[in-house]
């Protein structure tokens, strides 16, 4: 008589059959085949090992050349690979576990590089140019030109002896990655056609964070939101072509907003004949020079609810002589850095400046018109001179009720509203503006009384 129990044990024993043929059906597959059942190839079953310190770059071009001949996504298991000079076929997707497995640049060329390719796409990567010297040739540790489709998603590129990811004519999105320690610019693209800059931290590169360029002025496209890029220097030097958090260059309609960009030599954001150009919603911190800048033949630029922490210069449109024109600047609040060193000169001081550039001798009068003197021969900023200069007593105060001793030492702070547009500068002067500072560390003397 069948009851429960008896049919129980009998399907339990064609299961245990199945699984042991399934077994012994999967071991006599090749390892392609077995990668095609999981939907995607395993890297070590075509002999790509990781965590070896032998170069193995014909082994991963092969694994490429198999994967795009199949048109199947490729899986890097964890672990350090060493290659270099890869050349990417016209569709690779990539992927490994995010932060764990490594592909290492082992010198004398590139790493990867991509040309007139359908669909690149790259994932939970981390490239890594270990500081090496790259060819004449390449731009970056990823040069990737003439992308239809560019996914580059969670990876991290670091160490690169140029640019850490160089892109040409590229269409696509780049996001939720980390490019850090560049030799030139964290992410430069050239000619673009609608990419997406999104949700990024750039850090800790030699001359630019974000660039967007082309080669003649044309519709571009670019939009670049959310990112975090910090620390940026300019050791190519310059009057503002490096150093800069995200720069915009010919490009047009190109969108910059809600962007945190800190600690950068020049300016956190770099406009240069870009029109219909949209800077919006970002926060920039701590610029060497300009914080915000909009120059040369730029038609239609809006610059708006942006917040400026520390600058030599807030926000700049400049340069109508050659071309520029349609600009706006609103609701921008502003906390500029004054262009004095943080600790006011000692007395000492003002006499040292009173020596070496002779002044007229005071005339009896009070000793607050002889302090205003003394700053003026010293080359104190006009602002603390004018609030000296406010004060028509002949009695001196004492320092606690000093100006200077009221007014934060590095900063003061003024709020742009949409009305008082007058604090931001237009100028139609050309080439870099008079009130520049020269170098990121240019001081000017304050002064204590």
């Amino acid at each position: 008589m069948l009851n429960r129990r008896t049919l129980l044990t009998g399907t339990a024993g064609f299961a245990v059959m199945g699984l042991a043929l399934g077994k012994a059906v999967a071991a006599s597959l090749s390892g392609i085949e077995k990668a095609s059942m999981r939907g995607s190839i395993n890297a070590t079953e075509l002999g790509v090992q990781p965590g070896t310190s032998d170069d193995q770059s014909k082994a991963f071009a092969k694994l490429l050349r198999d994967a795009n001949a199949r048109d199947m996504p490729v899986f890097l298991p964890p672990g350090t690979y060493v290659v270099s000079n890869l050349s990417l076929p016209g569709r690779v997707r990539l992927s490994g576990v995010p932060g764990a497995t490594r592909v290492v640049y082992g010198g004398d060329g590139h790493l990867f590089m991509a040309e007139q390719a359908d669909h690149i796409e790259l994932s939970g990567l981390v490239f890594d140019g270990s500081n090496r010297t790259m060819g004449d040739y390449t731009q970056g540790l990823l040069d990737l030109r003439r992308i239809a489709h560019l996914a580059i998603d969670n990876c991290q590129i670091t160490g690169s002896g140029k640019n850490g990811l160089a892109l040409e004519h590229a269409i696509g999105r780049i996001e939720r990655s980390e490019i850090s320690g560049a030799a030139d610019a964290g992410i430069y693209s050239v000619e673009a056609g609608g990419l997406s800059i999104t949700g990024n931290t750039v850090s800790d590169c030699a001359n630019g964070g974000i660039l967007v360029h082309r080669w003649q002025v044309a519709e571009d496209g670019t939009m670049v939101t959310g990112n975090r890029v910090q620390r940026i220097q300019a050791r190519s030097g310059g009057t503002g072509q490096n150093g800069n958090g995200i720069n915009a260059f010919r490009a047009g309609n190109v969108v910059i907003s809600g962007n945190i960009v800190s600690d950068c030599a020049f300016s956190a954001i770099r406009a240069n004949s870009a029109s219909n150009l949209q800077i919006s919603g970002n926060t920039c911190s701590r610029s060497g020079e300009t914080a915000v800048y909009s120059e040369f033949s730029f038609e239609g630029a809006i610059i708006s609810n942006n917040i400026v922490d520390g600058a030599a210069n807030g926000i700049s449109i400049v340069n109508f002589n050659e071309g520029g024109r349609m600009g706006v600047c609103s609701a921008t609040s502003c906390a500029i850095c004054r262009p004095a060193v943080p600790t006011p000169p000692t007395r000492r001081d003002l006499a040292s400046a009173s020596a070496l550039r002779p002044t007229p001798p005071f005339p009896t009068t009070s000793s607050r018109t002889r302090r205003f003197m003394a700053c003026r021969s010293a080359g104190v900023p006009t602002c603390a001179m004018s609030s000296l200069r406010a004060t028509s007593s002949a009695r001196p105060e004492p320092a606690s009720s000093c100006p200077w001793s009221r007014v934060p030492a590095r900063r003061s702070f003024q709020t742009i509203s949409s009305t008082a547009r007058s604090t931001v500068r237009l100028s139609a002067s050309v080439g870099p503006s008079p009130q520049r500072a020269t170098s990121p560390r240019q001081t000017i003397p304050a002064m204590r009384i």
